[in-house]
């Protein structure tokens, strides 16, 4: 094995750590409800959840957030990210 391999498992370890340290601290800067919204985004958006998490982390850490976040408020933070993009609506149509 070359030294090269194990500092790519360093580095993997070490981005586990940060996004497990990540995960907690807005797991408590979090309802359960918005950040259980904010795991999904995670999953179909990383780059955004990148965004939205920080944002939320320097929101605390500059004292505009009191309390846990709820999910309309993480919503509302969302929509100033993306933009004024409506959530699409789904209708059933039956036979």
């Amino acid at each position: 094995m070359s030294e090269q391999d194990g500092t790519g498992s360093e580095s993997a370890y070490k981005r586990g750590q940060n996004e497990m340290a990540l995960r907690s601290a807005l797991q408590q800067l979090l309802e359960p409800a918005a950040f259980e919204r904010l795991s999904n985004i995670r999953l179909s958006n990383p780059p955004l959840y990148q965004q939205i998490a920080s944002m939320v982390i320097s929101a605390y850490k500059s004292g505009q957030v009191a309390g846990k976040l709820s999910q309309e408020e993480l919503k509302k933070i969302v929509s100033r990210l993306i933009g004024q993009r409506k959530e699409p609506e789904i209708k059933f149509m039956r036979k």
